[in-house]
């Protein structure tokens, strides 16, 4: 994975917790989400006001647990496109302790581009490989 440029703290709510008192796996992914969906806002694919624009969905994912995530813990999740093929990307994100930057755990994503108003795959746009080569410092051209 490369190193990510992209962080942001995820704050542990109550209701993230389970019977057991820690962050039940499915939280897990609500957490990529929002790593996901803020770093489509800071390398400048998602404008919320056209929101229908926007041409990615998600075709798979992966999370591998690493270690439990209790409430008022101070976690961040990183996000970084590892790769860009001719219709996908994939999205790798890790969740971290903010105390002492322990891995709790590891995600791949693969994303499609897609035209939601034909409901068909496409092309991963120019102009999202332009974004993305820009602010992660590689060229996927």
């Amino acid at each position: 994975m490369p190193q990510p440029k992209f962080s942001i703290p995820v704050q542990v709510r109550s209701n993230d917790i389970d019977a057991w008192w820690h962050v039940s796996h499915v939280v897990f992914l609500n957490y990529l989400a929002h790593a996901r969906f803020s770093y489509y806002q800071a390398v400048g694919l998602l404008d919320l006001n056209s929101f229908r624009d926007f041409q990615l969905i998600m075709a798979d994912i992966h999370i591998a647990y690493k270690g439990q995530i209790y409430f008022g813990q101070n976690i961040c999740v990183t996000a970084c496109v590892s790769r860009i093929g001719n219709k996908s990307l994939q999205m790798d994100h890790l969740i971290l302790s903010e105390k002492d930057k322990s891995v709790l755990a590891e995600s791949e994503a693969i994303l499609v581009g897609y035209d939601f108003s034909q409901k068909m795959t496409i092309r991963i746009p120019d102009s999202y490989r332009q974004k993305i080569s820009a602010f992660e410092g590689i060229e996927y051209y």
